[in-house]
């Protein structure tokens, strides 16, 4: 499970250290309240948060990843960046790799249940989002007529959990 940033505060994670010694055996000498809440956090929070977050443009035949704007809870890195292949007219289909390496250096596969897209330039439209394997997401653009469109040269962002 990819490591994420938890919401409790310093202080209900135990606060500051007063009785810290040399650890003997990591796995008892951490407060147990202190670690299993800590994991619930964590385990809570990559149940819900987004996994990847990009935004692309298309020129009515290509999707393209728009520079400096991919991100996901194992990183930035070009590894990680799904293709994008536009399917048919409104329809993009997102391919992430089957595996990612998370920041403590573990192979993980991606697991998505969703995504959800939204156009982020003037122009209105729908979009919706859908989960086609693990890896791998479509996202559909339709204009306010409730017709596929592509939305060329419009910058659109897509979120995946």
């Amino acid at each position: 499970m990819p490591i994420l940033p938890g919401t409790a505060s310093f202080e209900e994670l135990g606060g500051a250290l007063t009785n810290y010694t040399e650890v003997v055996d990591p796995t008892t000498d951490l407060p147990d309240v202190v670690s299993n809440q800590t994991r619930a956090i964590v385990a809570g929070l990559s149940r819900l948060a987004p996994r990847a977050s990009l935004e692309f443009t298309n020129d009515g035949i290509t999707g393209t990843l728009t520079p400096g704007t991919f991100d996901s809870v194992v990183g930035n890195g070009a590894a990680n960046y799904p293709s994008v292949l536009r399917v048919a007219e409104g329809w993009y289909r997102f391919v992430f790799p089957a595996t990612c390496i998370d920041f403590l250096g573990n192979t993980q596969s991606w697991s998505f249940k969703r995504a959800k897209g939204q156009i982020l330039t003037g122009v209105p439209g729908l979009t919706r989002g859908i989960k086609v394997d693990p890896n791998t997401v479509d996202l559909f653009l339709f204009n306010l007529s409730g017709i596929e469109a592509d939305f060329a040269g419009e910058r659109i962002e897509v979120e995946v959990y």
